[in-house]
């Protein structure tokens, strides 16, 4: 995984390894580091990338408000003040956005939950005998 341009590895290591032994001490399961760190780095990423939608608010409206009126030319003035319209307006809103921000370097992170829950992953596993 890429490291964001701020990031400082090391810092990021050593408050990991810290936490672990807190919970060494604490007689806790220690952390998997290279996962804490995986976690630690798309949570960086992200940040960075919010702070890149925040300095683009005003761009992003103007996207929204260019949308709004490219789909009112072609289905009349009162499109979009439904429920649905409003979806479709968010939708393509942060579609459009999303692709500016990726012209100037900005591209959206990955989704890496900190404890994806997996179904389904035991049905394989040996059932114990009764």
């Amino acid at each position: 995984m890429p490291y964001p341009s701020r990031m400082d590895k090391d810092a990021l290591l050593s408050e990991i390894h810290r936490r672990n032994e807190i919970r060494r001490e604490a007689k806790l399961p220690l952390l998997d580091v290279d996962r804490e760190l995986e976690f630690a780095v798309n949570d960086a990423l992200w940040q960075e990338f919010n702070r890149a939608c925040e300095r683009h608010a005003d761009d992003r409206a103007r996207i929204r408000a260019e949308f709004v009126e490219e789909r009112r030319a072609k289905d009349g003035p009162d499109w979009g003040n439904s429920a649905g319209g409003r979806w479709v307006i968010e939708h393509h809103t942060t579609k459009r956005f999303f692709a500016f921000l990726a012209e100037l370097g900005h591209v959206r992170p990955p989704y890496e939950p900190r404890h994806a829950t997996v179904y389904g992953e035991a049905k394989d596993a040996p059932q114990p005998s009764p």
